[in-house]
């Protein structure tokens, strides 16, 4: 599959939410595409020249950039280990995204901690005139259990007529030792991590890394009824950092 953008979420127990996201460089010659297939439908060959980015295998990785999104802890979501539940939510808003019609398309993947199973999720659109997420407009999305590593997928297909894509993430979910009434989902054995590896992504000095923290992240904390735009503190302090650095 030739793709735009494949997008990949990853829930962890202390309530953060670590994001990353692939798309091709800009200056690279030939097709701008990301060259991607799902782990589920990839037969592998010539293991040593793909790279496995959450639940897809990448063929041009070292054309690609790769954009990495951290939120504070339980900012976006509350765990409760021993009542064994998670509850999380939050938005991706305006994924650039070029028109279904001319060939754009993009893959967003969610995985949950493992040994979690989600009890309910919503992927809304959050332009829809109903208030409640759970009676917007609900774009489809495929689930799977992996049966090896005890590991939920979620995949969505994110194609647009606007130029960008934005949704809405909620659900639920429950220690899978709890036996609750769990989302019917397909049973998968691709031996699938609830984190990304670097061993998997590699450290090619030609994939240009940048630590974007929450581009497409919308964080709506108050202090003191003001809202703080936490996205500019974040990236002036990265700055920053990456300044001092480079004097060294």
């Amino acid at each position: 599959m030739y793709m735009q953008i494949v997008k990949t979420d990853f829930l962890s127990l202390d309530g953060s939410l670590n994001s990353f996201t692939l798309t091709p460089k800009e200056n690279i010659t030939g097709t701008k595409r990301v060259r991607a297939d799902r782990i589920i439908e990839f037969k592998r060959t010539r293991e040593h020249a793909n790279k496995e980015f959450g639940s897809h295998i990448i063929y041009n990785f070292s054309d690609c950039n790769l954009e990495t999104a951290t939120t504070s802890p339980n900012t976006h979501f509350n765990v409760d280990p021993n009542n064994g539940t998670m509850l999380f939510q939050y938005n991706h808003m305006n994924i650039p995204l070029g028109p279904s019609n001319q060939g754009y398309a993009g893959r967003w993947s969610l995985i949950l901690p493992t040994g979690w199973r989600l009890t309910e999720i919503y992927l809304s659109d959050p332009y829809h005139k109903e208030e409640k997420i759970e009676k917007k407009k609900q774009f489809s999305y495929s689930v799977y259990w992996d049966t090896i590593n005890n590991v939920q997928l979620v995949e969505m297909e994110l194609r647009s007529r606007r130029g960008s894509f934005s949704f809405i993430v909620k659900g639920k979910a429950s220690k899978y030792i709890s036996q609750r009434n769990f989302i019917p989902c397909s049973e998968i054995n691709i031996g699938l991590r609830d984190k990304l590896i670097d061993s998997n992504i590699g450290r090619s000095q030609n994939v240009n890394i940048f630590k974007k923290i929450n581009k497409f992240l919308e964080l709506k904390p108050n202090i003191g009824g003001l809202g703080l735009n936490l996205n500019e503190i974040l990236n002036h302090f990265l700055s920053n950092s990456e300044q001092r650095k480079s004097r060294h």
